[in-house]
């Protein structure tokens, strides 16, 4: 007889459409609640689900709140997707990726919070938001670095530096965009001007930068 781990286990291969359920009704308690707040129950009455179906799945809150940031990762990680591009055509690439990833911070804003805040007392949870952060940069990053190496772009700093910038750059605008003070357009366009300028592409971005300066209030993000 299969004992409740390896229930569990064999549940999160599938991939349940059920799994996928509690981990939306965790976001949206943890979202309300915080994450000290919230308790099983709260996320099982969000789902409409009993404990022990919650069991099935996870071994605890904590198990699932890893859970969520494993999701945000592979979030940002499918952002930084390039297939179906030319991987030298580096304004392509940046406009793709720049506007995936600002959008996959505007979607998760308040899940990286609480990720924030509990990573400051829960050590597990800052190794794994801190892996997930500095892997997202480093593989920036290490585009950058070809295109370096291939004589492409001239990096006005370390390629990490430019990376992390462009990290930066999306959790400040995220907020404005979600609550409607800016609109994805307009932080777009800042976000290309300045990384490309980093980049040493300063010209070719800025005239779109330009163009695109009047939509700073226009449609918000949507979701």
């Amino acid at each position: 007889m299969k004992n409740g781990w390896a229930t569990r286990v064999a549940h999160d291969r599938q991939g349940s459409a059920r799994r996928d359920e509690l981990l939306a009704a965790a976001r949206a308690a943890f979202a309300k609640q915080g994450f000290g707040a919230t308790n099983v129950s709260d996320i099982t009455d969000e789902a409409g689900v009993s404990r022990a179906t919650f069991y099935v799945y996870f071994a605890s809150k904590q198990d699932v709140f890893a859970a969520l940031a494993k999701q945000v990762r592979d979030t940002f990680l499918a952002a930084q997707s390039i297939d179906g591009l030319e991987h030298d055509d580096v304004v392509a690439v940046l406009r793709v990726t720049s506007e995936a990833s600002l959008r996959a911070v505007v979607h998760n804003l308040e899940l990286m919070r609480i990720l924030d805040h509990q990573a400051l007392s829960d050590n597990e949870i800052r190794i794994l938001w801190a892996g997930i952060r500095r892997r997202s940069v480093r593989r920036t990053a290490k585009y950058y670095d070809r295109l370096k190496a291939s004589g492409i772009v001239q990096p006005a700093a370390d390629t990490e530096a430019v990376a992390q910038m462009a990290a930066g750059m999306n959790e400040m605008y995220a907020p404005a965009i979600r609550d409607g003070s800016t609109s994805v357009s307009y932080a777009l366009t800042q976000i290309l001007a300045l990384t490309g300028s980093a980049l040493g592409l300063g010209i070719i971005v800025e005239r779109d930068a330009t163009k695109e300066a009047e939509n700073k209030h226009g449609t918000t993000f949507d979701q």
